[in-house]
């Protein structure tokens, strides 16, 4: 109900924090600060099939990978901690439905920009010398 929502909007707030960001970086060893991996994470809450989706953007696909398994790691061990201390009525199971996530590059790969860059740059330089001869 109601209150379902409310608990997986409150898990979601509590993992869009600079100090889970930062836990997060330690933990997978990853060379960025804590805001800008919160600023490329995005953390949706599905209370209708009770998980949290965690999806994260990085040009590396792996550090992307390495950082959503961090983030799910985190919440996981927070929470069990939490409901190893709760009476068994009103615990919640907590699991990560699978480590083997996969990734898309969302971004186009550096060395295909250079050569286009590289071949319109020749396109527009043989134009130049077309249109002053």
């Amino acid at each position: 109900g109601n209150t379902a929502k409310d608990l997986m909007r409150n898990f979601t707030a509590n993992l869009r924090t600079p100090e889970v960001a930062a836990r997060v970086i330690a933990r997978q060893q990853l060379d960025m600060n804590p805001y800008d991996l919160l600023a490329n994470t995005q953390i949706e809450p599905d209370s209708s099939t009770f998980t949290i989706k965690i999806q994260v953007r990085n040009p590396d696909g792996e550090v992307a990978k390495l950082a959503a398994l961090g983030f799910a790691d985190e919440f996981y061990e927070e929470r069990t901690a939490y409901y190893a201390q709760q009476d068994k009525r009103d615990q919640i199971e907590v699991k990560i439905r699978s480590r083997d996530i996969s990734y898309t590059q969302v971004q186009p790969k550096p060395m295909l920009n250079a050569i286009a860059g590289a071949v319109l740059g020749l396109l527009l330089g043989v134009a130049v010398v077309m249109l002053l001869t």
